[in-house]
């Protein structure tokens, strides 16, 4: 089976997932007043002729929507950008237009999953991410007032309210530093935050640490969540990130700057001996639910795509 994947970057992770298919990579980053990359990007399909355009994420839906007219194609959207972030009517009228023809949507947690089924008709899917297994070599330092974030700056990414928490926490541990890691801008930076910018090795960084906080407003998965309970930091996530599903209750909050202020300095009181049984129990979560497996994520991908073609 021939299949277009249409992607804006990609992320690594879904690179891998599109591999597995066999899939010819179609690069398409939308720019304004710029038609060349779409009609580029819809050329590259037509030639290919595919019988399935797998979209990483909305921007490919009408290159997709095009093709199926003409051929008859099936098209799988990959959950994973902002596509359900901020649903005001006239977001929520683009959303259901540009949905209403694919044929399968593939969600990276059940937090998107949960979303996408009170919009879509077709089938939905949850499938697991992978991580790097390298993680689990990097140590946390739990006995530090450390806290971490990694990522690249989005307005979804809620890093001004975990600047305001981290301010909080300050007040109360003034050794306590924020660390900062990914295309972050440099005016996030202050007394005891450090902007590192992009770097080759965030784990550095991570084992530094005793608390890494994802303090996102919409975040589908949040793969670095995951690598950062692998390197032993605990977890303090927001109710509206993917890999929430991951973590124990009493460390996800609703994400206000005290809710995230409040949750780490209880964190920062525990005695070294109940954070390193949180820090185990937690990387053990991670390997019995086979994040690290990637050979086994990668088959599970490809059968749940192709089961999303047969159920039409």
């Amino acid at each position: 089976m021939r299949v277009a994947f249409i992607e804006m970057g990609p992320h690594p992770i879904h690179k891998q997932f599109a591999e597995s298919l066999d899939a010819h990579v179609v690069h398409f980053r939308p720019r304004p007043l710029n038609p060349f990359s779409f009609v580029k990007a819809l050329i590259e399909v037509i030639m290919l002729q595919p019988e399935v355009v797998f979209c990483e994420d909305a921007s490919g839906l009408l290159i997709a929507y095009i093709w199926k007219k003409m051929r008859k194609a099936k098209c799988i959207l990959w959950g994973a950008d902002s596509l359900y972030y901020g649903l005001g009517p006239v977001k929520r009228a683009l959303v259901w237009w540009l949905t209403r023809n694919i044929d399968g949507f593939l969600a990276p947690s059940g937090y998107i999953e949960k979303i996408a089924k009170r919009y879509l008709s077709c089938p939905v899917k949850q499938v697991k991410y992978f991580v790097d297994p390298s993680f689990l070599k990097v140590e946390a330092d739990l006995t530090s007032k450390n806290i971490c974030f990694v990522g690249t700056y989005s307005p979804r990414k809620g890093i001004e309210r975990l600047v305001g928490a981290f301010n909080r926490i300050r007040a109360q541990y003034p050794e306590s530093k924020l660390y900062l890691v990914g295309n972050i801008p440099k005016k996030f930076s202050g007394p005891g935050i450090v902007v590192t910018g992009r770097v080759a090795h965030p784990a550095n960084y991570m084992e530094k640490c005793s608390v890494y906080v994802h303090p996102a407003f919409y975040e589908p998965f949040g793969v670095t969540v995951i690598e950062a309970i692998l390197a032993g930091l605990i977890p303090v996530v927001t109710k509206d990130t993917g890999a929430a599903q991951y973590v124990d209750s009493w460390l996800i909050v609703d994400g206000s700057e005290e809710s995230i202020a409040r949750k780490v300095t209880e964190i920062f009181r525990l005695p070294p001996s109940k954070l390193r049984k949180i820090s185990k129990t937690h990387k053990e979560r991670i390997l019995k639910e086979g994040l690290c497996d990637i050979e086994e994520r990668l088959r599970e991908f490809r059968e749940i795509f192709f089961s999303l073609l047969s159920t039409q």
